[in-house]
């Protein structure tokens, strides 16, 4: 199993509470429906637990002990628990199966570098799924123009300290791999005193691929899986196309 490069749960409830809130009543809504979910890369509960508190049933899986530890204690807290389990894993590896819906969010499947660990994960899913169940998962549309002009030391969220209250800011280094179509991405939290000096400095390291869309689509048709539809956003409903920013993917 791939180890998580997601080190700070706190952080990250943090910075996608406003950074990422359009996909979760699109999951949400597919997740109530179905009998039986499995979330891949769940995090820290960001749709696993408003999915929950909608009557869903979710088998959650993630890589990340700290993650899933976090989203543990979310679900007492809001008294999801008997509705929602863990498993230490990943795309390639979760032992459960019988699933008639799994779900994907947040561009997980790109923490895949390599076309093994891909065919690996998806040939997993697919097999995890029962027949006519369905796959759905999203990636980020990949746009030319913030390839050639990647951050560099910007400053791409400031959220508050949940537990010290002091300003957090996030400064994001990403270095495109041109040739491989990866990602390098070093977030540097710094956190400030009331002052606004800088007290503690914290480091996360991912790296991510991008894909093109007839990517996408060899890939699933390779492992089996038939394309229901490519989407270009979470609301609309709209078909992909380059400028969407999206591609959510549903396939079966």
């Amino acid at each position: 199993m791939q180890e998580s490069g997601y080190k700070h749960p706190h952080f990250y409830d943090e910075v996608y509470k406003t950074l990422r809130t359009k996909d979760i009543s699109f999951y949400v809504r597919r997740m109530q429906k179905a009998k039986r979910v499995c979330e891949i890369g769940c995090g820290t509960g960001r749709i696993t637990i408003p999915a929950a508190q909608a009557g869903a049933k979710i088998h959650a899986i993630d890589p990340s002990e700290k993650m899933l530890n976090h989203l543990r204690v979310k679900a007492k807290m809001h008294m999801q628990d008997g509705r929602i389990t863990t498993e230490l894993a990943s795309f390639h590896d979760f032992e459960e199966n019988g699933f008639d819906l799994i779900v994907s969010p947040f561009r997980a499947f790109q923490h895949l570098n390599s076309i093994e660990a891909q065919i690996d994960s998806l040939s997993n899913v697919k097999k995890n799924l029962l027949p006519g169940g369905k796959f759905i998962f999203d990636v980020f549309a990949p746009s030319y123009f913030k390839l050639a002009h990647p951050l560099h030391d910007d400053i791409d969220v400031v959220f508050i300290h949940p537990i010290s209250q002091n300003r957090v800011e996030r400064y994001a280094n990403v270095h495109p791999d041109y040739a491989a179509q990866i990602l390098h991405i070093h977030f540097v939290y710094v956190e400030l005193d009331k002052e606004g000096y800088p007290i503690s400095t914290h480091d996360e390291y991912h790296t991510m691929r991008w894909f093109h869309r007839f990517e996408i689509e060899h890939l699933l048709l390779r492992c089996g899986f038939k394309i229901d539809a490519i989407w270009g956003d979470f609301e609309s409903g709209i078909a992909y196309d380059y400028h969407s920013g999206e591609m959510i993917i549903i396939a079966h």
